[in-house]
């Protein structure tokens, strides 16, 4: 099955690194930072020059 839309927030998927919407195993890349991802957070913050708002999972206690 191809993915062509983040799992999490739908957004279309590119293949292009440096962007936002960069797949990340089936979710963009400013999911995976909002999600806590150490890597994405660091991409994220380095791209737009502003800190990450983590939201943290819900099955941890983040």
């Amino acid at each position: 099955m191809k993915v062509n839309n983040c799992q999490t927030c739908g957004q279309l998927l590119s293949k292009t690194p440096e962007t936002l919407n960069f797949v990340c195993g089936g979710d963009c890349l400013s999911c995976m930072a909002w999600h806590g991802d150490p890597d994405a957070i660091e991409v994220i913050e380095k791209l737009t020059g502003e800190k990450v708002n983590v939201r943290g999972c819900s099955y941890c206690s983040c």
